[in-house]
């Protein structure tokens, strides 16, 4: 691969990371014994107050038991050590945070702050610091992959109804996944096997599908990692198609329309000004669910769901994470940009949320923070957690 100005780690600012700080040990022994565990601040912990990125709710009333992945994780020998800052209600790809400061990521080539991805983007920043070992956090359109991007992780996104949400603060129920972000692919398989209960499967290898919209607007560095990455691939014997699918078709018109995501969050919080959310940006999206033509998106949804699973089968996507390095946060919480860069974020990350499927991205070994991710249909969890160990091991 080409080389670059290196992106290299920035010195650690803790407000970027952490909304609370405490500690929680394991209640169990088992495959997690040791692992230090950073919880998305939409996770009820019990005795701490859950903010879901408000610092207004500080003195709300505190959560009496954990949540569902809490819990597993803890019973499996994790230990909590706090509660990480997040977009409000976690509605963005950016994680931008008015109440908490601007995001800064974990990487720089020069020292500046750059994007650091949303919406879970202290468990990320936990993770890359060496502050935890696995970063909790829920994906609704990307919001684990992206993060994991930005700052050189792995990030996973399950078959969404195979983890609990119970104790999580939903922002879109047909979307939401409970996910992680983990700097060594083993750890976050170790993670997810436990919150799922599964273990992961070998099988032969599929066919890779590169969708043609996956590489709509990708820089030069993308572009050439990307590439890199599918020659390594076929050098140890995956088979590589670039292809249209026939799910595109309804992706297409879904990303014309206002999004799932904005018309089950409006339907949730019509006004989320008065539960505490002081982002406009969040405000604004979710009133984009106000008028929306809910049956449509849902029809749309349905179609492309049913063309995902039956046209890719017992295959997979391949695909670039991110179209382009982080920008400057200065550009991703500008007013003027956010929203194209938001939803060039979001773009191939969204896709495997609105079809249903399941995802882990995984960085690829370059001086610049390039990633892709390999996605599969619902409930193909535990054979897409083996072919990622094959393609960690082609590329890393």
């Amino acid at each position: 691969m080409t080389s670059r100005p290196a992106w290299r780690l920035r010195p650690l600012v803790e407000s970027d990371v952490w909304s609370q700080r405490f500690t929680r040990a394991a209640t169990g022994t088992g495959p997690l014994d040791g692992c230090r565990v950073a919880v998305k601040d939409l996770f009820d912990v019990a005795g701490v107050s859950t903010l879901a990125g408000r610092a207004e709710c500080r003195e709300q009333p505190s959560a009496a038991a954990d949540a569902d992945a809490v819990g597993l994780l803890r019973a499996a020998g994790a230990a909590l050590v706090g509660h990480t800052t997040m977009t409000q209600l976690a509605f963005s790809g950016v994680g931008q945070n008015p109440d908490f400061g601007h995001t800064a990521g974990a990487l720089s080539p020069d020292g500046q702050a750059y994007m650091a991805g949303g919406s879970s983007r202290g468990s990320a920043l936990a993770v890359a610091h060496g502050l935890a070992d696995i970063g909790l956090g829920t994906d609704t359109g990307g919001s684990c992959r992206i993060p994991a991007a930005c700052n050189g992780l792995y990030g996973f996104k399950p078959t969404a109804r195979r983890v609990s949400l119970r104790g999580a603060m939903p922002l879109a129920p047909s979307l939401d996944s409970v996910g992680v972000i983990s700097a060594d692919l083993a750890q976050g398989v170790a993670a997810m096997q436990v919150m799922l209960g599964a273990q992961a499967v070998n099988a032969p290898l599929p066919r890779l599908f590169v969708p043609s919209f996956a590489c709509t607007g990708c820089d030069e560095a993308v572009r050439s990692g990307f590439e890199w990455a599918i020659g390594r691939l076929q050098a140890v014997g995956f088979r590589v198609e670039r292809r249209e699918l026939v799910a595109e078709v309804a992706y297409r018109e879904l990303q014309s329309l206002p999004s799932l995501a904005s018309i089950e969050a409006y339907q949730l919080y019509p006004d989320a000004r008065a539960l505490g959310v002081t982002d406009p940006s969040v405000v604004r999206r979710i009133q984009l669910g106000a008028a929306a033509d809910g049956a449509r998106v849902r029809a749309l949804r349905t179609q492309l769901v049913n063309a995902f699973a039956g046209e890719v089968g017992a295959d997979l996507l391949l695909m670039p994470t991110l179209p382009w390095l982080p920008p400057l946060t200065a550009a991703a919480e500008d007013p003027a940009s956010f929203d194209d860069i938001n939803r060039q974020a979001l773009h191939n990350s969204a896709f495997v949320n609105l079809a249903d499927g399941c995802a882990v991205s995984i960085p690829l070994p370059s001086d610049v923070p390039v990633s892709v991710t390999l996605a599969a249909p619902a409930e193909q969890d535990e054979r897409l957690w083996g072919f990622a160990n094959e393609l960690d091991r082609a590329v890393n």
